[in-house]
């Protein structure tokens, strides 16, 4: 059955009544897109746990940032949960197992991260390295070294002849 045919079986049966079959359908389209927002809105409205309803609105919002009806979606779940605290009523459990997130895509927001976290390590090196080098030139030695004067040795004459001729032919 396509993901379009678990969509139609899935709307029908809810709009009928028959909320465990429309359930089921819309999960079946699920397991292959995992963000389809149709799938997940019927989801959190077929709902009986308002927490439950928000974690299903959420997850259509992780893949559909700006769409319009999960927004709304989202305004409805937060006046549910705000009735049901103000109620002070004990939570009822879902009859459906609380949706699990699908692992998160990473790719592009992956490398985008990881060479700004690098271009900020560079750039925080260059102005290390950048600062060390005015303080250097900026402060004077602490202390001037000693200079140590030595007699040099000078020429002397010396008793024992030299071995080259000092005569120049003339």
């Amino acid at each position: 059955m396509s993901v379009g045919e678990s969509l139609q079986k899935g709307t029908g049966a809810a709009r009928a009544g028959r909320r465990a079959e429309a359930r089921s359908a819309f999960r079946a389209v699920l397991r292959r897109d995992p963000f389809n927002e149709t799938a997940l809105l019927w989801l959190a409205y077929l709902d009986e746990d308002p927490r439950a309803s928000l974690a299903y609105i959420a997850r259509a919002l992780e893949g559909h940032r700006q769409s319009p009806r999960a927004r709304a979606a989202l305004r409805w779940a937060r006046q549910r949960v705000t009735a049901l605290s103000s109620r002070a009523a004990a939570p009822r459990r879902s009859p459906s197992p609380p949706p699990k997130s699908p692992p998160r895509r990473r790719g592009v927001r992956r490398g985008v991260v990881w060479m700004a976290a690098l271009g900020a390590t560079l750039l925080l090196t260059v102005l290390a390295v950048w600062a060390l080098g005015l303080s250097a030139w900026a402060s004077p030695p602490a202390v001037a070294a000693p200079v140590l004067v030595f007699p040099t040795p000078s020429p002397s004459a010396t008793a024992v002849p030299s071995p080259t001729p000092t005569t120049t032919p003339t």
